[in-house]
């Protein structure tokens, strides 16, 4: 049994009562998906706990703000800029491309001592193009990697959080293996390592979840792999939830295979 299946079913049996709204694409075939938080130092990586978000009054700031200054903030130069030859799926006038980081020698070149490739840890980064005439907003909690093994297995894995993806990198054997202070704290403590690492992934992750009328955002999203790196040929970026501002209706999901990535 490998460690990502082990991993994976001890998120799935986390928390039985914690499900999805009950589609047929969001069921896992080998066991029902679940989003589950989770503190630092457990397997299952946490969605942020939240349901799928409403653009509602109080997000209209945002909306705004994303209008006003075209959101080029979060297009970060050290990145790969050029999404023209990245696996994409492209409809209803919306563009979504990714490009995985999946070699070791790349990763490591990329993210110098905040790699996450040694922690097991897959970084994407994933690129959003809207053409359409209104800003279209992506609900992030939603977005998941959907790994369909050779074997025959099937898993469906939540976004990491940055600040776990940190802790994971900065922590490679685990939470637990840190010696515990002497007398315990009632708050969490994050190292200076962690935060180092955290400070640095930051400004590369997707930071915006709306896309300004004709223009485009990019960003890295992060998935636990376990390490098994071999499995991201077999992969997909699996994006639900894309609705333009001014309608009620979501565009068709987007699925990108990683299959046929540079």
């Amino acid at each position: 049994m490998s460690t990502l299946y082990k991993k994976y079913i001890r998120w799935e049996q986390a928390a039985p009562n914690h499900r999805p709204p009950q589609e047929p694409y969001y069921r896992v075939i080998s066991a029902p998906a679940h989003n589950v938080s989770r503190p630092a130092g457990i397997y299952a990586p946490r969605m942020n706990g939240n349901r799928a978000r409403l653009i509602t009054r109080p997000f209209l700031p945002s909306i705004a703000f994303a209008l006003i200054a075209g959101l080029p903030l979060f297009a970060r130069q050290s990145l790969p800029s050029n999404p023209s030859s990245w696996p994409k799926d492209s409809h209803q006038g919306f563009t979504v491309a990714v490009r995985p980081y999946s070699d070791a020698a790349v990763a490591k070149k990329t993210f110098g001592k905040a790699d996450p490739y040694k922690a097991g840890i897959l970084a994407v980064t994933v690129y959003f193009r809207n053409n359409l005439k209104d800003p279209v907003h992506v609900d992030l909690s939603t977005i998941r990697l959907d790994v369909d093994a050779p074997n025959g297995r099937h898993f469906r894995l939540p976004r990491l959080r940055v600040a776990q993806a940190a802790a994971q990198i900065a922590h490679p054997k685990g939470i637990s293996a840190l010696r515990p202070p002497r007398i315990p704290l009632p708050f969490p403590i994050h190292d200076g390592k962690e935060r180092g690492i955290e400070k640095k992934l930051r400004p590369l992750s997707l930071q915006s979840d709306v896309v300004p009328a004709g223009g485009s955002i990019q960003g890295l999203l992060f998935f636990d792999m376990s390490g098994h790196f071999e499995l991201v040929a077999h992969s997909s970026l699996y994006i639900p939830d894309v609705k333009s501002v001014a309608s009620q209706n979501s565009l068709i999901y987007f699925s990108v295979p990683l299959s046929s990535a540079p």
